[in-house]
């Protein structure tokens, strides 16, 4: 048996390449063992201490926060500024009259878009119309990178050579097992 030898009383014992291999493997899985408790201690302590600086955080969530990737901002939606009347918040205010936001600064150009009395709406005031301002939502995680433009034409192109490549290693496995198959199951253990 592998590992084993005869020894000058008769009895096996272990081969000195087996206790080495053995020693080996025993102190490689306490280094590892030793390092995974490291790490585990480090991420508590993290967990545990004190926020010493809020200012920087909210700070580098906000920067974070805008660097995502956003759609684009739908068309734009405006009102005349006698159908709004500024409230205490800036940058927030009500609509007075009701009526349908035009698409642009003209009132013969009517949205489908009705301003109700009393809403609050978030916005401008430049050159005696009112302009909503939308919300930019960020892209859904099942949007298809695929054939949506999401960041520009090289991403497009880019998650489009990653899918021909997965494709590409599936054809090329369904075809290899079609070959073994087909021939000998042996061809699946050459070069083990």
């Amino acid at each position: 048996m592998e590992g084993y030898e005869l020894k000058s009383n008769g009895r096996c014992g272990n081969t000195w390449g087996f206790v080495f291999g053995r020693c080996v493997i025993y102190l490689l899985l306490i280094v590892v063992a030793i390092v995974v408790v490291i790490v585990i201690a480090w991420i508590v302590d993290l967990c545990y201490r004190e926020n010493v600086n809020e200012e920087g955080l909210q700070h580098a969530l906000d920067v974070r926060s805008r660097a995502k990737i956003h759609k684009p901002r739908s068309r734009l939606l405006f009102l005349p500024e006698s159908a709004v009347k500024s409230t205490d918040e800036p940058g927030d205010y009500e609509v007075i009259n009701a009526v349908a936001y035009c698409q642009s600064k003209d009132e013969q150009d009517p949205s489908e878009h009705l301003a109700e009395v009393g809403k609050i709406e978030h916005g401008i005031v430049a050159d005696g119309w009112f302009q909503r301002e939308t919300s930019r939502k960020l892209w859904p995680l099942t949007t298809n990178l695929c054939a949506v433009d999401v960041a520009g034409p090289a991403v497009t192109l880019l998650f489009n050579f990653q899918a021909a490549i997965i494709i590409w290693a599936l054809v090329i496995l369904v075809t290899w097992k079609l070959v073994v198959s087909y021939t000998d199951e042996e061809l699946l253990i050459l070069g083990s």
